[in-house]
């Protein structure tokens, strides 16, 4: 039930900067197949969607980041990921915010795992 309305943007190349990039709050390392990130919530009202990337890879190198989730909804703020998450599995995770023109910026990276 989610949808994002129609959105007109002006040929004048403004562009407005994030004014507060969110980060993740907790990355949980003790559950069995999944890892609960939280993050905080962006409260612009020019939010456009967050992005989830994961990667095995502390440094989350661009050849090795998947992403895992696109959200539209800014209120939404925990993501339960059970995708490949076997028990005792390290995943590194970075939260990308964009707002509706186009700008966006990334959280730090955050290690979650599961129990092992």
């Amino acid at each position: 039930n989610y949808s994002r309305a129609s959105q007109i943007r002006c040929s004048d190349n403004y562009t407005r900067n994030i004014n507060n990039p969110v980060q993740i709050i907790s990355a949980t390392n003790n559950l069995s197949r999944r890892i609960v990130l939280e993050w905080e919530e962006y409260t612009d009202p020019d939010f456009y969607q967050y992005i989830l990337w994961r990667s095995e890879y502390e440094d989350m190198p661009e050849n090795s980041t998947e992403k895992l989730a696109l959200i539209i909804e800014s209120s939404q703020t925990i993501y339960h990921d059970r995708k490949n998450t076997s028990d005792g599995k390290k995943w590194y995770y970075k939260i990308e915010i964009q707002n509706q023109y186009g700008e966006s910026e990334f959280s730090e990276i955050k290690q979650g795992m599961t129990r092992p």
